[in-house]
């Protein structure tokens, strides 16, 4: 198994920062919880969607940009509101016993776990955008129910 760098490190040799950033940054997370990246999202130094490509590399998933991917409802519907919104996830695609879910955290077993357990489907997770997964949910249920 590859040992696992430090996003800031990843960040660094990809060209997305600088040094000077993440000092920066991290300078500024001994006052605030946040997680470095979104501390550099915040600053404004660094791009939400390359830091995500990125991540999802690290995370050995794929990268959706919901922005740019038309969701269908009927697909999205296969999961309750209150179960998307918990986990931050929308279930994007279904093909046979198998459904690909766009979450914020990819990792997120219990997530995973809840999401197979009510479908009964084998989940394939992609990483997206929490703010991109937010906008898609509340224009998904805010649609009336067939």
């Amino acid at each position: 198994m590859p040992s696992r760098k430090l996003i800031g490190t990843i960040l660094i040799e990809a060209g997305l920062i600088t040094p000077a950033h993440l000092e920066e940054a991290l300078a500024m997370q001994k006052r605030d919880p946040r997680r470095i990246g979104r501390i550099l999202l915040d600053m404004g130094l660094l791009d939400e969607a390359e830091f995500l490509k990125h991540l999802a590399v690290q995370l050995g998933v794929s990268f959706i940009s919901l922005p740019h991917y038309l969701v269908d409802p009927a697909i999205a519907r296969l999961l309750p509101e209150r179960i998307c919104r918990r986990h931050r996830l929308i279930a994007i695609n279904k093909i046979g016993n198998r459904l690909t879910v766009a979450m914020d955290d990819p990792q997120d077993l219990i997530a995973i776990d809840d999401v197979q357990l009510l479908t009964g489907l084998i989940v394939k997770p992609m990483l997206a955008s929490g703010s991109a997964l937010i906008r898609i949910l509340d224009e998904v249920y805010s649609l009336p129910t067939p």
